[in-house]
């Protein structure tokens, strides 16, 4: 029965604690350790590993969106689920407010026509992730 439960998507108490704290900080990238550390402050405990198992079943269901650091040494994590907008070209994100931005130009089609051809690899372009600094952080003045 358990088995059963899992394959239909149960959900746990903690695995409604994690959608409702990233629906709560859906503007912000955070890591697997800042969501644990979140819900263990307002009194819900999770074991890290839970955090990262339904993270990456969220990342699966389009739910989540996953960009690695710009170091590159950890991943982030943004809710995205409730965005209307369109990714599937790919999103960019900005480094400065973690804002995500629709990944819309037609010269990537081109782009990914020359990765095919001269490269011999075809880019997924729904995973295609562009670290920026978006309009809004450019205006007050950030810097990469």
């Amino acid at each position: 029965m358990a088995e059963q439960e899992k394959k239909s998507g149960y959900q746990t108490h903690q695995k409604k604690a994690i959608t409702a704290y990233l629906r709560e900080h859906n503007s912000e990238l955070l890591t697997p350790e800042n969501i644990r550390q979140g819900l263990a402050e307002s009194g819900v405990r999770v074991s890290l590993v839970t955090v990262y198992r339904f993270l990456d079943h969220l990342c699966d269901s389009g739910a989540v969106t996953k960009v690695s650091s710009t170091d590159g040494k950890r991943s982030l994590y943004r809710y995205s689920a409730l965005d209307s907008k369109d990714y599937s070209h790919g999103r960019m994100i900005c480094l400065n407010c973690g804002k995500l931005l629709p990944l819309e130009c037609s010269l990537l089609e081109t782009f990914y026509e020359h990765v095919q051809k001269e490269h011999g690899c075809r880019l997924d372009y729904g995973k295609t992730v562009l670290y920026c600094i978006c309009p809004d952080c450019l205006e007050s003045g950030a810097n990469l």
